[in-house]
């Protein structure tokens, strides 16, 4: 009964103090559209000459791996992909995937996008 009890301890504090390495759902919303993606899934494959990142995005019930990359010389667009299934051009300004950008961009450099 001692080991028992032992066992459900540690396993108790293991749980505790395993759950901050959770995942963190942040929502990006731009107008009525809006996008579930996990903090701590972030995997920041450049900073120079410009910012290009991995993160994890739910769509739907599936999550997907999305690959976020700048366009050199440009702050209107950026090129998002899910999946390896290719990139396509995301608004920065006016639509969820640029709200997801901005938010990593400032989590990474420190201040806002401009």
């Amino acid at each position: 009964m001692k080991k028992l009890f032992i066992a459900v301890m540690v396993g108790l504090i293991t749980v505790l103090f395993g759950a901050s390495s959770c995942s963190e759902a942040a929502v990006a919303r731009s107008g009525n559209l809006s996008i579930e993606y996990d903090e701590t899934s972030l995997y920041i494959i450049s900073t120079k000459p410009t910012l290009e990142f991995n993160v994890l995005e739910r769509h739907g019930d599936a999550w997907l791996t999305a690959h976020y990359a700048q366009i050199p010389g440009n702050n209107q667009y950026i090129k998002v992909e899910f999946n390896n299934r290719g990139f396509g051009a995301c608004d920065v300004w006016n639509s969820p995937n640029g709200v997801v950008f901005r938010n990593i961009w400032k989590k990474v450099y420190g201040y806002g996008f401009s």
